[in-house]
């Protein structure tokens, strides 16, 4: 019985499907910390506004869950659309 040989998701597609795990990773990640009250009106004009290191600490929060959160996301578009994906089926 001959092996398959799995065939990678065409790029145009994987842009694709990061594309939308960033916007459902921001969704699932700004939206907890919305009403966490982590992210507020005031500190988000500090982050375009602000001075100094305060500057930076809503965005050293928030981008490292969002990036775990997208990347998982991607991943796992990326991985159940390769089983869409007709297999190549080697010779011999």
């Amino acid at each position: 019985m001959p092996m398959t040989v799995p065939v990678p998701v065409h790029w145009a597609v994987r842009v694709l499907l990061w594309i939308v795990a960033l916007a459902i990773g921001a969704v699932l990640v700004l939206i907890p910390a919305r009403r966490l009250d982590i992210i507020t009106f005031d500190g988000a004009l500090n982050v375009i506004g602000g001075q100094g290191f305060k500057k930076w600490e809503l965005p050293l929060v928030i981008v490292p869950p969002w990036a775990i959160v997208s990347a998982t996301l991607a991943h796992l578009m990326i991985e159940g659309a390769s089983r869409f994906v007709p297999s190549r089926r080697s010779v011999g």
